[in-house]
């Protein structure tokens, strides 16, 4: 019987990866649009994001399904629940990346071809970093690296802090449209939400292994 446990806990962990890596990608491609002045990464992820919702869905039966069936212990039931909150937040940020190419499409549409993403830029790279070392301490039962995926929050903090002032700078040049500056912020909003559920893992993460809570400072 445990035997069969460890075969589908093996599958379930398996699944997280592939959807991590879907929602990684979705996020690169999503600001990729804007850096390279190009729609296509963007339709991508708009056309897969149906597929992230496919993982949300197999995931959340599989992990009932082994609470449900395979009467796990404590620490498989918190491991479980982790896998869970995971899968919630993989999926959130799913739909941040999908929010983040509509906007680059508005943008290309708009002309948007001169500026280059400054922090912004910063703030994708900082989120896939955060995504991984997430899913890496689920994967690895690393409550260090858990841990600090939740302090790294306030780098993006920082960073959006700096995107919101190039913007002020932006508009005291008179250089770009209001559209186009409203829409880079709500680019960095995004950015900034997919830190938080980053973070959120690394929190649930944290808490499957050792049994107290962490939050981000």
């Amino acid at each position: 019987m445990r035997t069969e446990f460890e075969e589908q806990l093996n599958q379930l962990n398996q699944d997280l990866i592939d959807m991590s890596k879907l929602c990684t990608e979705a996020v690169e491609k999503a600001i990729h649009a804007l850096t390279d002045k190009d729609p296509a990464p963007a339709k991508r992820v708009i056309e897969n994001e149906q597929r992230i919702n496919d993982y949300q869905s197999l995931i959340d039966q599989e992990a009932i399904r082994l609470i449900m069936r395979q009467q796990p212990v404590a620490s498989d039931l918190r491991f479980l629940s982790a896998a869970l909150s995971m899968n919630t937040d993989l999926e959130r940020i799913g739909d941040q990346a999908e929010d983040i190419s509509h906007l680059a499409l508005q943008m290309l549409d708009r002309g948007y071809e001169e500026r280059e993403l400054g922090a912004l830029n910063e703030m994708a790279k900082q989120a896939v970093v955060m995504i991984e070392d997430s899913v890496a301490a689920f994967l690895k039962g690393d409550s260090d690296l858990a841990k600090k995926t939740c302090q790294s929050d306030d780098i993006m903090d920082n960073l959006f802090i700096q995107v919101r002032q190039e913007v002020i700078e932006e508009i005291k040049k008179g250089s770009l449209e209001a559209e186009i500056l409203t829409d880079i912020m709500m680019v960095a909003k995004y950015m900034e939400r997919i830190g938080d559920h980053a973070t959120n893992i690394a929190e649930s993460v944290y808490f499957s292994l050792t049994g107290e809570k962490i939050h981000a400072d």
